[in-house]
């Protein structure tokens, strides 16, 4: 929630809910902290323009309520992502979720009594004053736990199983590391190099370390870079016959490489597709997204798990 409007009545209807106030609120201060905790609020998450040594005094200083902030996704342009262009544009609310993302397209100026219209280049490729990279911070683990917030946040709108699993279980293992020995913590380059195989576009860390400069622009494209698929769900493992049954959910080709990312493993696990089958066991040389195939297998696979290839 972000309206003070539907918190009082949230609280009215039902008494006992617990409400977290989202970043749209635009909560920067331990002042506006203490307001919302008085209206009832139990969790904040706070404004994206905040850095690391701001949310830190804010939440070593508040008592009755839990702070929680981004550290992954998506940096909107609009001021604590309180954006209407999707929604006027396309149709598509970015406060509901489905935010089109217009502030990537392409644009031209036109002057009104001009019919051809104006290009502003920064250089061959036109200009980025609304394309900025992704937040990432798996390298400031030990300086997000010892902030004393409550929980971390990823941007999520539009993404897929594979992007929230493989981020979230990123962040769990490097949080995890730290907490076990706090001393001997540091960050693991193969957290680094899992994190870039998602869905993005560059990384940078906001407002976290000061005032974001070029250096959280993207210049280049406004695309999406990625360097695997998402193809399925493992479903129910056949230990007699070594067959694991996966749901598909992307173009899988007799020879692809097949990753399992299974919680607690640093590293994927493997399977080389020399064959597999339908459910009467019937060889295939391909399978499309609705799918259910079984690949043979030589370890037991827990159900859920999400598969990836390469992107080709």
């Amino acid at each position: 929630m972000s309206d003070p409007g539907i918190v009082g009545l949230a609280r009215k209807l039902v008494p006992n809910l617990k409400i977290h106030l989202s970043t749209q609120a635009n909560t920067t201060n331990i002042r506006s902290v203490e307001f919302w905790a008085q209206q009832g609020v139990k969790r904040i998450v706070l404004a994206r323009e905040l850095s690391i040594n701001e949310i830190a005094q804010i939440a070593q200083n508040v008592a009755d309520v839990e702070i929680e902030i981004f550290v992954h996704g998506a940096l909107c342009i609009a001021y604590s992502g309180r954006c209407m262009l999707s929604a006027y544009m396309t149709n598509r609310s970015a406060n509901r979720g489905e935010c089109s993302q217009p502030c990537r397209w392409e644009y031209y100026l036109k002057e009104a009594s001009r019919q051809e219209p104006l290009v502003i280049e920064e250089d061959k490729n036109g200009t980025y004053i609304m394309n900025s990279k992704d937040i990432c911070l798996i390298e400031h683990i030990p300086l997000i736990v010892e902030s004393n917030i409550r929980s971390i946040k990823i941007e999520g709108r539009m993404k897929s199983a594979y992007y929230v699993a493989v981020v979230t279980k990123t962040y769990a293992e490097a949080i995890n590391l730290f907490l076990e020995s706090p001393e001997k913590y540091k960050c693991n380059s193969a957290w680094i190099a899992e994190l870039a195989n998602i869905s993005n576009r560059g990384y940078s860390t906001g407002f976290y370390f000061g005032r974001p400069g070029a250096e959280c622009q993207r210049f280049d494209s406004s695309k999406y870079h990625k360097n695997y698929d998402f193809v399925g769900m493992t479903s129910t493992y056949y230990s007699q016959k070594q067959l694991l049954k996966i749901f598909v959910r992307n173009h899988i080709l007799c020879g692809d490489t097949l990753e399992v990312i299974l919680p607690g493993c640093l590293r994927p696990y493997k399977i080389v597709l020399k064959k597999f089958f339908d459910e009467q066991e019937k060889e295939m040389n391909e399978a499309h997204n609705t799918y259910t195939i079984l690949v043979p297998c030589t370890k037991a696979i827990p159900s859920g798990a999400v598969v990836r290839r390469k992107a080709r």
